[in-house]
């Protein structure tokens, strides 16, 4: 090699790396590997609701690690079939999720009851629209609701119910 060209080399590596020390200018950005990924869908080809990404927005900023959107097996929740998914994921270390049903039009006036379930630590849950029987449920965890015109969650964790309450504008249904 000729020494006036690894002479001009070097003196162009050190100017751009003078360049970039002088202009003050932050290194890019990089996206972190956690904050970039997307859950996985279950089954893969799960299709998409427009609806999911406020849900997932809400969850996210929460702090809550979301990790798989699926199918909801609790799409008849308000009595007749309706646009489910189920969230799952983490948060502050505990494992979490929320059924949430999508609604195409309100769902009139829904109601939830608990009361104890037919074992020791048990809780029962009915639903109600309009007066008319919806579903019934039971189990080990307490269950939290939340409705509005568009969004009716079940969570088992109090903190997903508020977060999904505060940031999609559900309330909590009366008895």
């Amino acid at each position: 090699m000729r020494p006036g060209f690894i002479g001009a080399v070097l003196l162009t590596i050190i100017l751009f790396g003078c360049d970039a020390a002088g202009t003050g200018r932050a290194p890019s950005p990089s996206v972190s590997p956690s904050t970039a990924v997307m859950p996985s869908r279950e089954p893969a080809a799960l299709p998409g609701y427009p609806e999911e990404q406020a849900v997932l927005d809400v969850l996210t900023a929460s702090g809550m690690r979301v990790e798989l959107v699926g199918g909801s097996k609790f799409d008849t929740l308000l009595g007749v079939a309706r646009r489910a998914r189920v969230f799952i994921g983490t948060l502050a270390g505990s494992r979490v999720g929320a059924d949430v049903l999508f609604l195409d039009a309100p769902p009139g006036d829904v109601r939830v009851c608990t009361a104890a379930g037919s074992a020791s630590g048990f809780t029962k849950f009915t639903v109600t629209v309009n007066g008319q029987p919806g579903s019934t449920g039971e189990g080990s965890q307490s269950m939290n609701f939340a409705v509005s015109d568009r969004y009716f969650v079940m969570t088992s964790d109090v903190r997903v119910r508020d977060a999904l309450r505060v940031g999609l504008g559900l309330s909590e249904p009366r008895c």
